[in-house]
């Protein structure tokens, strides 16, 4: 949390600067690994396809979609505060948000392709595992490090991105002329609420099963629709005074 705080405390404009420089480096790793990894693909892995039940696949949508998209209203703290250009912002956050959810689905294909569907459920990280199975001329080997480094520049990414939001959102709550008087209070609260949510790996995989969807459901479709329709309701009644 100590670089999220001092990435905010500096300001927006420093950490999408910073976002900037990382962003080739991430893409390159990222081709890195799916290049060199391909090769050990197995279509055979895949096979049958739509094996499961309707039910089975309805809820693995839905896991993937509470990942991928219903985290993205989160996002939207930004639009008022730091965009002027409302056009690209909008085009940018649905290219986004495309981009994201094909990445994810290439990552999951390949752990399905390469380590098969068994191994691939037995691992929290199965991306990690894809890392040792890197092999260049028997000399690079077990590239565990790119992954490593993915995962370290997106997580600074995102953990900042969410913290921006959370705190913005509060100190407009607060009726707070700045949010930067309750950075290092909030983030303190975020930490300890991650240690509260998350105690363990046992804690962590009952929280996700029970819990996490219908939480992503509330806050990525209902809340987001009920203030749309609250927003219209205001304006419309706005219109009619005029």
């Amino acid at each position: 949390m100590i670089i999220p705080v001092v990435s905010l405390r500096l300001g927006i404009e420093p950490f999408a600067r910073a976002a900037e420089i990382f962003f080739p480096w991430f893409l390159f790793l990222f081709l890195f690994l799916v290049l060199f990894i391909l090769p050990k693909a197995e279509i055979t892995n895949i096979q049958p396809v739509l094996e499961a039940s309707p039910k089975d696949l309805v809820k693995g949508v839905l896991w993937f979609i509470s990942i991928t998209y219903l985290t993205a209203p989160a996002l939207l703290m930004f639009f008022p505060l730091c965009i002027n250009d409302t056009s690209t912002f909008r085009r940018g956050f649905m290219l986004s948000n495309l981009i994201g959810g094909f990445m994810l689905v290439l990552i999951i294909m390949l752990s399905i392709l390469v380590l098969n569907p068994k191994i691939t459920v037995l691992y929290n990280y199965p991306s990690f595992i894809l890392g040792r199975q890197i092999n260049i001329g028997d000399f690079f080997q077990r590239m565990e490090a790119v992954v490593a480094i993915i995962w370290f520049l997106t997580i600074f990414v995102k953990l900042t991105m969410y913290c921006f939001s959370a705190i913005t959102g509060l100190a407009q709550l607060l009726k707070l002329r700045s949010y930067r008087s309750i950075i290092v209070p909030t983030s303190v609260l975020i930490a300890t609420g991650a240690l509260i949510v998350y105690p363990n790996n046992a804690y962590m995989q009952k929280w996700d099963t029970d819990t996490w969807i219908p939480y992503s459901l509330l806050l990525g479709i209902l809340y987001p629709l009920l203030l749309y329709v609250i927003g219209s309701i205001r304006k419309k009644q706005g219109r009619t005074k005029i």
